[in-house]
């Protein structure tokens, strides 16, 4: 909650400073770097298929 209302303070002025092209730049970074990490988790096998973790082991 914290970190969000700093994050949206810091974007404010970033956009305010920044041109179209470069917030346009930026947002075509963060969907091509989403993007890239959800092939390598479609193509890279996980190691082990199989576990199922809940809460913390013992």
């Amino acid at each position: 909650m914290t970190s969000g209302a700093i994050g949206v303070q810091f974007g404010s002025q970033m956009g305010a400073r920044l041109r179209n092209e470069e917030l346009r730049l930026l947002l075509a970074l963060l969907v091509v770097g989403v993007a890239i990490r959800l092939a390598i988790d479609l193509f890279v096998p996980p190691d082990d298929p199989f576990s199922l973790i809940v809460g913390e082991p013992q």
